[in-house]
């Protein structure tokens, strides 16, 4: 059996994540048999508090399709380095400010707020989780985090885990 495995790392809200795995199952579905043999793994990665109920219900969702997703909500911010203690600014009127980028503060709408959140290593994440033959989907906004990630996982040699990636 071959394993199917959609990361969504900088999750936001899961629409773009349940609109993907929607369209992967209906695939699957008009597979038949063949399609029975793929287990599929949605990792949604959002460090957002105020978006983590949303991301619940979305993982909800996943689980009712046929075939089945399951799914991991990773609420660690995603850097190059594991425990770490990093702020970002939230909102409860915007989903747009979620950063570690100083500059993106300025970007905040009134009300917005720092708070501070552990982070995951990226490339130790996929490393330990991912396996060569998987089929490994990775869609990757992080605010121009993006910058300090990807040559990140370039040097650990994790970009070979994954077959497509989409940087915002």
């Amino acid at each position: 059996a071959s394993r199917l495995v959609f990361l969504d790392v900088g999750a936001n809200d899961g629409n773009f994540s349940l609109a993907l795995i929607k369209l992967c199952s209906d695939y699957l579905a008009n597979l038949g048999n063949i399609g029975a043999d793929v287990h599929l793994k949605l990792l949604l990665f959002e460090p957002n508090p105020v978006l983590h109920e949303q991301l619940a219900e979305i993982q909800d969702q996943a689980a009712r399709l046929e075939p089945p997703w399951s799914t991991t909500l990773v609420t660690s911010a995603v850097w190059t380095t594991a425990n770490e203690t990093k702020t970002i600014w939230v909102s409860n009127s915007s989903t747009e400010v979620s950063s570690l980028e100083h500059r993106n503060a300025n970007r905040a709408p009134s009300g917005a707020q720092s708070i501070t959140v552990g982070t995951v290593d990226l490339a130790a994440f996929l490393l330990d989780n991912l396996s060569p033959g998987d089929v490994a989907f990775m869609k990757l906004d992080i605010e121009c985090v993006e910058w300090v990630v990807v040559p990140h996982l370039f040097d650990a040699h994790a970009l070979c885990r994954l077959r497509y990636i989409r940087i915002e």
